[in-house]
């Protein structure tokens, strides 16, 4: 056998330092492509020129194909754009922040702004203005190329909001209390008092169109024609934030109301619904050279008017996502509002064609060639390879969710709201059938582990299971909604819901776990007890997390400003897709497992212990006679399983290694070796380093790594 000294000697240095082994692991946006963030407004130079601009100092910048982050040197959120040239470009936002951008980076400006910089429009690069929105006053700044200026001021009265003009000697801005001033080119002065409508966009073609757009509820649309101003529309439970035109007789609006947003379309005569889009809020439309207009919203949400159509770009689809499931890490399927599916092949996610525009809650299936969708009105959609079809289903009732065990038992659950009756499809490889169980509520989510233990979680706080005869209700210690649910075996499962609710199941009774987060949590899946994920977020406030169980307790991993996740599931060894609002989808690679149970500087003595568990990442084939090392160091000395004993890197003395035969893929070590400090006095742990490599015990060929999966430090009182 070759010396395992010199060969462990020779490798490089593995190292997982545990108090930062949650930053190995990467929370990847893969939906929309760039960011999360919301988007306020649009500029662009031209189709392959676009400028994006939203929340924390976001800047993005579109090619037409790809669409980029900028470095904007800010986090103030950045409200309006406006440009002259790709190489010239004006961003402005909150606490008065405005920037320029030259062609090579973005630089701040002075403002002296005492407010919001809410909209900049410019006739030349040495003549500009910005609306400013002040909580005492309504401010209009002018930039002559060297500064801004205050050029406005009306005080006691409230913001400005938009601006817009048709020449050096004709602008317009609109504010609040129905306020239009007008710009000739030697003062400012009122043009016109809408009364006591906050007006939030203008935009003209000429001297004799202008239009106004405002109010909150209902949202209201003034047209000016040279004589008088008309309110042209009233739109009941919807705002109106925005206003966007190519020529007079094509002019957009919008805002929200309820999920979505709207826009409309002005003829030259009349307004009318153009389109409801995928944001719950849009924020603003943008006209870019050629006369194309784009739209930008909630959680980075783009899109494009594209043969009449409103089209998401920079994201697959901007509807919510409901479901999602995975053959494989190159293989998944997401499904969503409106009838919305989504196929991810190891490159990119691309939209399907289900046939159905019924909101799709749940998918799953036994590979990649046989998936099933459930959705409301009781749809459920069978995907055979080449194309999606509808199946014959003997419910009209919601199904949230759908899992199985193989080609011939799947159950699929759903119920309500009216009558608000639980209901439970089976599937045997040829039909659906309706499982008799009547109780009031619905049920949410089904988690099927073998043929014969199912169980599915429900409002209100319902939980069912299946034992391979019949579906039983079992009693839980709460009435809030239960959205998700795991299950390991038959002594644990976890199940999550509203009100940041966890519990968990010994095989005897469902106990409430203790769970840091205020938060909502929508599912939940693991690798085992001690290696549980859940997550969710604030649906009303755009809030994500991603919470990690290790056993004592719920950790955050990831969390902050974005969309709601409602489902995850694995794709793979140790990564998993999480979907969520407004099409998001990340994936989390777990590259190095967590170890998060304890962390550092702590203070340790004599008899403390550690308990450490490894997986054996091995990529190649099954090996039969490999060299596995375990070494944990601290205070520049290193300590070899099994036995942990100390070593001595000068004549090699201690070193240990276990002989074992070792399968392909990522396997956890069954051994949980624990490691009882030595007598070494009372002293600060201030890092504390595992290294793992696995070796030919023949060759000293290294065949594979050893990661941290978690540690756990018990002290000895």
């Amino acid at each position: 056998m070759m010396n395992m000294h010199k060969a462990f000697l020779a490798l490089p240095a593995i190292v997982i330092c545990v108090f930062a082994a949650a930053a190995s692991a990467d929370w990847e946006l893969m939906n929309p492509w760039t960011t999360t963030e919301d988007l306020h407004d649009i500029w662009g130079a031209s189709d392959s020129d676009v400028f994006f601009a939203g929340t924390s100092g976001v800047i993005l910048h579109w090619d037409g194909t790809v669409c980029s982050p900028m470095e904007s040197g800010t986090q103030q959120k950045l409200l309006c754009l406006w440009g002259f040239s790709a190489a010239d470009v004006f961003a402005g936002g909150e606490g008065g922040v405005i920037l320029r951008w030259d062609g090579t980076s973005w630089s701040p400006l002075e403002s002296a702004a005492e407010g919001d910089i809410a909209s900049l429009w410019g006739a030349a690069p040495d003549d500009m203005w910005a609306a400013v929105d002040a909580e005492d006053a309504g401010y209009v700044l002018h930039w002559d190329g060297i500064e801004w200026c205050e050029a406005y001021v009306e005080h006691g009265a409230h913001g400005m909001h938009d601006v817009w003009g048709l020449g050096p000697d004709e602008v317009y801005v609109a504010g609040d209390n129905g306020t239009v001033l007008r710009w000739d080119g030697t003062e400012w002065a009122d043009f016109f008092d809408l009364g006591q409508v906050p007006l939030y966009g203008v935009w003209a073609s000429a001297s004799d169109d202008i239009h106004a757009v405002g109010s909150l509820d209902p949202g209201r649309l003034y047209h000016w024609d040279g004589q008088s101003w008309e309110e042209t529309a009233c739109i009941d439970q919807m705002s109106t934030r925005f206003i966007c035109g190519v020529s007079a007789d094509e002019v957009y609006c919008g805002g929200g109301g309820g999920d979505h947003a709207y826009v409309l379309r002005w003829n030259g005569d009349h307004w009318s619904w153009d389109a409801m889009t995928c944001a719950r809020t849009m924020y603003n439309l943008g006209r870019i050279a050629g006369g194309r207009v784009l739209g930008v919203g909630e959680c980075g949400y783009v899109t494009d008017r594209i043969a009449g159509m409103w089209t998401p770009i920079c994201t697959v689809t901007g509807w919510n996502l409901n479901g999602v499931w995975a053959d494989s890490e190159n293989d998944a399927f997401a499904v969503g509002s409106f009838g919305t599916i989504v196929h991810y092949d190891g490159q990119r996610w691309s939209p399907m064609d289900g046939g159905v525009t019924d909101h799709l809650q749940g998918v799953w299936g036994t590979n990649g060639d046989n998936v099933f969708a459930v959705g409301n009105e009781g749809v459920i959609l069978r995907y055979d390879g080449s194309g999606w079809g509808i199946m014959e289903s003997p419910t009209q009732s919601a199904l949230y969710s759908i899992h199985g065990t193989g080609p011939d038992l799947a159950f699929a659950v759903g119920g309500g709201p009216y009558p608000r009756v639980t209901v439970i499809l089976r599937w045997d490889g040829e039909s659906w059938q309706q499982v008799p169980f009547e109780h009031e509520g619905v049920l949410i989510d089904v988690f099927m582990r073998t043929s014969t233990d199912a169980v599915a979680s429900g409002s209100p706080g319902q939980i069912a299971r299946w034992d391979g005869t019949e579906w039983t209700l079992e009693s839980t210690p709460t009435e809030r909604s239960l959205w998700g649910v795991w299950s390991y075996s038959p002594e644990f499962t976890v199940t999550v819901g509203n009100g940041h609710t966890a519990l968990s199941w010994d095989g005897h009774t469902w106990t409430t776990m203790s769970f840091p987060s205020p938060w909502y949590l929508g599912d939940v899946w693991g690798r085992d007890p001690d290696d549980v994920f859940a997550v969710g977020g604030q649906i009303n406030f755009n809030q994500e997390i991603l919470m990690h169980w290790d056993g004592l307790a719920w950790n955050p991993l990831a969390s902050g400003d974005g969309p709601y996740i409602s489902r995850i599931w694995p794709c793979g060894a140790r990564d998993f897709f999480a979907v969520g609002y407004q099409g998001s989808i990340h994936c989390w690679h777990d590259e190095y497992p967590l170890g998060v149970r304890i962390s550092v500087p702590i203070e340790v003595r004599e008899g403390d212990r550690f308990g450490v568990r490894m997986y054996l990442d091995n990529p190649g084939p099954s090996f039969e006679n490999i060299a596995v090392f375990l070494a944990l160091g601290f205070k520049g000395q290193y300590w070899f399983w099994p036995g942990w004993q100390l070593y001595d890197p000068a004549s090699g003395d201690g070193l240990a290694f276990q002989i074992m035969k070792v399968p392909g893929g990522t396997t956890r070590l069954d051994v949980l070796p624990e490691f009882i400090l030595p007598s070494m006095g009372a002293y600060t742990i201030n890092d504390i380093n595992f290294y793992g490599v696995m070796m030919d015990a023949g060759t000293g060929e290294v065949v594979g790594n050893i990661d941290v999966k978690s540690v756990s430090y018990i002290p000895n009182y």
